[in-house]
């Protein structure tokens, strides 16, 4: 049905559908396909677009709908495969970049209520936790407490004077009193010993990655979903993260 007769004018669909919904002269009296000699009611027009995407679409819309389309069944032939744990890593992380829009991050309602189901652990001081909330103002866009200007770790002097105490042994008491509820946790060694933010507590966002995952996974498993937990387990290996805080030894 490619040319239509209404009232002896002739029209492609797409031009009386577009008739139809800008003049009320259109809703009344009947439709002649010229190809075949059929008649049918103008108030059958808009049930007829389905049925007729050369008319109606463009080349730009016809490419839209193949790709969803081929998204569809990608996405299940990858569940598929997950449901038969058959799902290769690489496979794996194409469908969760498919069905979640932020992966690897933990989500919050949005920027001002954030996290509301996990509060400050109860062991934890107020003035502690306000620390914690300080060290959390220092971090960058890239997950690290790091100099936004010179773009390098902060020291443990600038920490120390920072967080208002007096000296370093304040300051490692302070994150061993973090470590113990889990809102922070230590890596490596020497000079190369690494701080790891709980995303859990953070209230901000921060990737998750597979060391993260390995150090606060119990807490992690919640947020995440099947899919990223899966993914994690079977990628599991040390690495280090753009979520991670490294200190420099003064």
């Amino acid at each position: 049905m490619s040319r239509l007769k209404y009232k002896e004018d002739i029209y492609t669909l797409a031009e009386l559908i577009k008739l139809r919904s800008l003049s009320k002269l259109y809703k009344e009296g009947e439709v002649m396909d010229e190809e075949n000699g059929n008649s049918l009611d103008i108030s059958e027009i808009d049930s007829l677009r389905e049925f007729y995407f050369d008319e109606l679409m463009g080349v730009g819309e016809k490419s839209k709908i193949i790709r969803e389309q081929k998204k569809k069944e990608t996405e299940k032939s990858l569940e598929d495969k997950f449901l038969n744990k058959t799902i290769k890593p690489d496979e794996l992380l194409l469908l969760i970049k498919m069905t979640k829009s932020r992966p690897f991050q933990v989500s919050y309602d949005n920027y001002m209520n954030v996290n509301l189901d996990k509060p400050k652990p109860n062991e934890l001081n107020f003035t502690d936790y306000g620390k914690f909330m300080g060290l959390l103002d220092l971090m960058s866009y890239s997950n690290r407490i790091k100099n936004h200007k010179k773009d390098v770790e902060f020291k443990e002097s600038f920490l120390i004077n920072k967080l208002d105490f007096t000296n370093i042994r304040g300051l490692n008491s302070f994150l061993a009193r973090l470590k113990k509820v889990s809102l922070i946790a230590h890596s490596g060694h020497g000079k190369n010993k690494f701080i790891h933010i709980n995303p859990t507590y953070a209230k901000r966002k921060i990737i998750i990655d597979i060391t993260i995952y390995n150090l606060f996974k119990e807490d992690l498993r919640e947020y995440l979903n099947k899919y990223e937990v899966r993914y994690f387990e079977l990628v599991n290996q040390s690495a280090c993260t753009i979520s991670t805080i490294k200190i420099i030894k003064d």
